[in-house]
């Protein structure tokens, strides 16, 4: 499988110098998912593997396959348990792809541990080196203007609520797994 050309999934390589090791566990079975029109034949199976997070990046050596992919590509990452979205209770990623041409990219991750006790550890793994790579254009104190658009006075405020809301959409395949969860106020009274 092909996913280094000019793809966000980059050659594994090991932890690079600058990183922190925020995060290690073993037996992780990674699946990816490619923008594609067949969303059926779109996930690959990558195998078993070795993750860790860094400062960084998310590190997963499968042996033959691995990967690293820079925190700031990834948009949106959630523990998902729904058996009809994902192939396990699994930690999904949303792979951010505006800086790529279009083509056959991996535009998602599941990551399944052995253990489903560990995702809440690999999703706080994930927030701490989110909250370490912030957007380079949301880093400062106006989230919605990046700094090169505030000083060439380049501000389009429909493109920018629209880059937001793109970068809050879920997919429709995971769409139910965020649903709200009920309110309690509108079940049934079990007193009649």
């Amino acid at each position: 499988m092909a996913i280094f050309s000019n793809s966000p999934l980059q050659p594994f390589g090991g932890v690079e110098g600058d990183e922190i090791v925020l995060y290690t566990l073993e037996a992780v079975e990674c699946h990816v998912s490619r923008e594609a029109e067949d969303e059926e034949n779109a996930r690959e199976f990558l195998g078993g593997g070795y993750l860790t997070v860094t400062s960084r990046r998310v590190l997963w050596d499968g042996g033959a396959e691995g990967f690293s992919l820079e925190m700031r590509l990834i948009g949106l990452h959630a523990v998902a348990r729904d058996p009809t979205a994902v192939p396990a209770p699994c930690l999904y990623a949303q792979i951010l792809l505006d800086s790529f041409p279009p083509g056959n990219h991996p535009s998602e991750l599941f990551l399944v541990p052995r253990d489903p006790e560990s995702l809440n550890d690999i999703f706080e793994a994930f927030s701490r080196s989110a909250a370490l790579n912030p957007d380079v254009e949301t880093a400062d104190d106006d989230l919605f203007v990046g700094n090169s658009a505030r000083a060439n006075g380049d501000v389009d405020p429909p493109a920018m609520l629209q880059r937001y809301d793109d970068m809050l959409t879920v997919p429709p395949h995971l769409q139910h797994q965020f649903d709200d969860a009920p309110d309690p106020d509108d079940a049934p009274d079990s007193s009649s």
